[in-house]
């Protein structure tokens, strides 16, 4: 087996349930691929950068179209829309 120093699926798991616990504090409805709520750009900003990072272990242990990668990444562009955030290239 390959090793991805580094990388922890586990830490990219934390990472995400740290977004989403970020959002339902501020009135947020979180999904395993969805977000719904106020549009608070600051928040919607940290959050993704928080995705962003969670996102990237995963790809990198997983691959780009793994069900684990394409969800949060789903989330954190739903999250991009909702706040009013550039939406960014696939990664």
């Amino acid at each position: 087996a390959e090793v991805y120093p580094g990388f922890s699926a586990l830490q990219a798991w934390s990472m995400e349930t740290q977004g989403d616990l970020q959002l339902r504090l501020n009135c947020f409805q979180v999904g395993p691929d969805s977000v719904e709520g106020p549009g608070d750009p600051k928040l919607g900003q940290e959050v993704c950068a928080i995705y962003d990072a969670s996102t990237e272990a995963l790809q990198a242990l997983f691959g780009d179209d793994h069900e684990f990668v394409v969800a949060i990444r789903e989330k954190r562009d739903m999250l991009r829309e909702l706040v009013g955030l550039p939406k960014r290239s696939k990664k």
